[in-house]
């Protein structure tokens, strides 16, 4: 649990921003970061590889230096953000007292990797899947639209049968490292993770953004770090850290496809993958709501309550 990188944004107080090159800024984010991520999962299977490092914080610096440039320049439409103080005094109120915090059953760190990708299907969310393929709508009503029902069918249907594949000829391998540790939050907008539950050793300190925007009375301005119990209450909290993988196997796989010079097989691919990993998050969300120990099957909570 490391803290990567923090920006540190200082043209005046209080800030400003443009909704136009924020939106731009994470869409080109999310290229670059896809390209990334289906270009070669290689990146990923190494944490510390310092060529994915350098190259997307370099990027976020330069996309920043662009909206700061605009924004002094007057050439967007600004935003006006109340202040830090301001937005930390409407912080979201909880009674700490009150609330039913449990001790975790398996503190520290859990690897998981015994889980079948057949048990990942029930727990895909399609609509991204359908968003890949730029076919925009909500599953499953998108089968029937009637400009993009025929297509996304057959879309559907290979995507079914691709499955099948992945599950009958093992193609792809899921594992899962699961950490649940002490937890406290402190100076109203970080979280002190511990060692152990005497709460001597801070292992990490996990830094948040607080909401800054104009709210409604009665809505507050939020951070992570409203959800934790401040360490000056006297309660015991404790926060989760999950990473998740359902990618060994996929180069391999989409090699053998680029090498027949199947591309729509490869991307098919990468972009289940990605529908499974996401859909192992869902799953490992349950486990660590119901017990990491427990033998019995994990209740299925309906998808759309969970996301």
């Amino acid at each position: 649990m490391v803290e990567i990188m923090r920006i540190h944004i200082s043209r005046g107080n209080p800030a400003v921003f443009s909704l136009q090159l924020i939106e731009q800024l994470f869409k080109s984010m999310s290229q670059v970061l896809s390209e990334f991520m289906f270009g070669s999962s290689r990146f990923f299977c190494n944490p510390l590889n310092k060529q994915l490092f350098h190259g997307v914080t370099d990027f976020i610096r330069r996309q920043w230096f662009v909206i700061g440039a605009a924004i002094e320049q007057g050439l967007e439409k600004r935003i006006e953000l109340m202040d830090i103080e301001q937005a930390r005094q409407n912080a979201l109120s909880v009674d700490w007292q009150a609330a039913p915090i449990v001790s975790p059953a398996l503190p520290g760190v859990t690897v998981i990797d015994d889980v079948s990708i057949e048990m990942l299907v029930e727990y895909i969310d399609w609509t991204p899947f359908f968003f890949a393929w730029e076919l925009k709508g909500r599953y499953p009503k998108i089968l029937d639209d009637e400009h993009k029902g025929e297509e996304a069918r057959k879309l559907f249907k290979d995507a079914e049968d691709m499955l099948d594949a992945i599950i009958e000829e093992k193609w792809l391998t899921a594992k899962a490292v699961i950490g649940l540790y002490p937890a406290n939050s402190v100076n109203e907008d970080d979280i002190e993770v511990y060692s152990d539950d005497s709460r001597k050793t801070v292992l990490a300190t996990l830094h948040n953004l607080r909401q800054q925007t104009e709210k409604p009375p009665g809505k507050p301005n939020a951070s992570l770090s409203d959800f934790i119990a401040p360490r000056d209450s006297g309660v015991n909290d404790y926060i989760g850290t999950f990473a998740v993988t359902t990618g060994f196997g996929v180069d391999e796989k989409v090699a053998e496809f680029e090498k027949d010079h199947d591309d729509y097989k490869a991307i098919m691919l990468k972009a289940l993958a990605d529908r499974l990993a996401e859909a192992f998050t869902e799953l490992m969300h349950q486990k660590v709501r119901y017990g990491l120990d427990s033998s019995q099957p994990t209740p299925r909570i309906m998808l759309e309550t969970s996301v």
